[in-house]
């Protein structure tokens, strides 16, 4: 239809321009790859691909709620975010974040989309802690929440002027 093609030239000229006036992401594909090493690493050492270990984990520094609060290992607020249970957990998160936050630090910056990364993750380990002091928790998950909140802020703020076009796709 003439308002398809119409939409369709306006995402593109978008994603042109968005690409002509910022700097390519650095951020995404460095936390995508420490995701992957520190995976790998895990896997090297015997924590399990696809049934991992949970004990062998926290020594990788999931967030086990005794070690992190009663243990005064608050480290591992931010270690769990790089640590995975599993292939298929990583890889979902994984895409997960390179399909929101490519597009995310474009819009931000690489900085602010490393703030907005680090403090995301930091809240949904918090989050996570308080729901249930106990459980053995990890994953880049409340760090990429907090990626997709920061596009949504983004584009539905209408003084940063993104077609309703793009807002839709």
């Amino acid at each position: 239809t003439p308002e398809f093609a119409v939409e369709r030239a306006e995402r593109e000229e978008f994603h042109e321009r968005l690409v002509l006036l910022t700097r390519p992401p650095r951020v995404t594909p460095v936390v995508i790859a420490i995701n992957v090493v520190v995976f790998v690493l895990m896997a090297i050492a015997g924590v399990g691909i696809f049934e991992p270990d949970g004990e062998l984990a926290v020594g990788w520094g999931t967030n086990f709620g005794p070690l992190t609060m009663a243990g005064g290992q608050w480290w591992r607020l931010f270690t769990c975010t790089f640590v995975h249970f599993g292939i298929v957990h990583l890889a979902l998160n994984m895409w997960a974040l390179y399909t929101s936050g490519l597009m995310t630090e474009r819009l931000y910056g690489s900085g602010r989309f490393a703030m907005l990364y680090v403090f995301s993750g930091l809240a949904g380990s918090i989050a996570s802690l308080l729901w249930n002091p106990v459980v053995n928790s990890a994953g880049a998950s409340g760090a990429i929440f907090g990626v997709f909140g920061g596009l949504l802020a983004f584009v539905v703020n209408p003084r940063n002027g993104v077609p309703r076009s793009v807002m839709t796709e």
